[in-house]
């Protein structure tokens, strides 16, 4: 025979209030965890959104340089083919004028 008697109710009652404590602690310790890990992830990919943001506006801007230089050449060509055209419908309207000269000479002779 033990020297002590067990209330079994009280052992219970005890030993169902640590384990209820120690849970709660380990859902606390969970539940930090679970915030830490999210408030990483959360600055992580914040990171990688600002570098894909710089990297688009990097991109865009060669694109739009390239955009303006592009647009540049083809004014330049509209301006030149523009001073073409001018000089040819000259050429053409001289002709015409010769043209039209010789025919009157043919019929005045």
């Amino acid at each position: 025979m033990t020297p002590y008697t067990v209330d079994m109710v009280a052992s219970y009652g005890h030993f169902d209030a640590h384990i209820s404590g120690t849970n709660m602690d380990f859902k606390e310790q969970i539940h930090r965890k679970v915030q830490t890990i999210k408030l990483e992830d959360t600055a992580e990919l914040n990171n990688r959104v600002e570098e894909i943001k710089s990297q688009e506006a990097r991109e865009l801007a060669s694109l739009n340089k390239n955009y303006m230089e592009l647009d540049l050449k083809c004014k330049k060509l509209d301006r030149k083919n523009e001073r073409y055209e001018t000089v040819i419908d000259s050429w053409i309207k001289q002709w015409r004028e010769k043209r039209l000269q010789k025919h009157l000479f043919k019929f005045l002779r």
